[in-house]
């Protein structure tokens, strides 16, 4: 029990590092159009950075799922389906929608070296909101349910808050080292975002 607990500690002090190291923060990393999360999870991956970039970039980046492996570690492929049959996958090029379903090739923990093997997760996409700048889909099939959000905001210096907050529920003791994958990998998508739209 006693090393358990050291266990978490450990992880806690090193998720908080592993945020805090995920860039330039604005002076609230906390953007009002964050949701409330559809799960009550027992663990909870963010991560946010600054992106010196116009917030419609930003966005069309962060729409544009099939070319997630060109930059996310966590993510290494996607194949979007219709929502109608859920199985049918749509034309690749064309922009997502509101329930289509994606079809997720995942590393955990991250790494863009793909002759490591991936898990497969689908999940459904739940809201895209251009106003608010919101994309969220979430898992409801695996034993361990997801809800992800990502969430930009601008910042006082015209520059872009980008934010990834991924709730996990259905398993009331996810071990310390998966904790932590998963906040790494929390961090690696939004470094991989921010290197990938100041380059491009």
């Amino acid at each position: 029990m006693f090393s358990k607990s050291l266990a978490i500690v450990w992880v806690s002090l090193l998720s908080q590092s592993l945020v805090a190291s995920a860039s330039s923060v604005a002076r609230d990393d906390t953007p009002t159009n964050l949701p409330p999360p559809s799960l009550n999870g027992s663990f909870t991956a963010q991560a946010s950075t600054v992106i010196d970039a116009p917030i419609d970039k930003v966005w069309n980046a962060v729409l544009d799922v099939t070319k997630y492996p060109e930059w996310n570690s966590v993510i290494r492929n996607v194949v979007v389906t219709d929502a109608e049959h859920g199985w049918r996958v749509k034309n690749q090029s064309a922009p997502i929608a509101e329930g289509e379903h994606l079809i997720l090739q995942i590393h955990n923990p991250p790494t863009m070296d793909d002759t490591i093997p991936t898990y497969t997760v689908t999940v459904d996409i739940t809201a895209i909101e251009p106003d608010l700048h919101l994309f969220t889909y979430v898992n409801q099939k695996s034993v361990i349910k997801t809800d992800r959000a990502q969430v930009l905001s601008t910042t006082e210096e015209n520059k872009t808050l980008y934010v990834t907050r991924e709730v996990y529920e259905g398993q009331s003791d996810i071990d310390p080292v998966t904790r932590s994958d998963y906040q790494k990998g929390a961090v690696a998508q939004a470094e991989g975002l921010k290197a990938y739209v100041e380059t491009h």
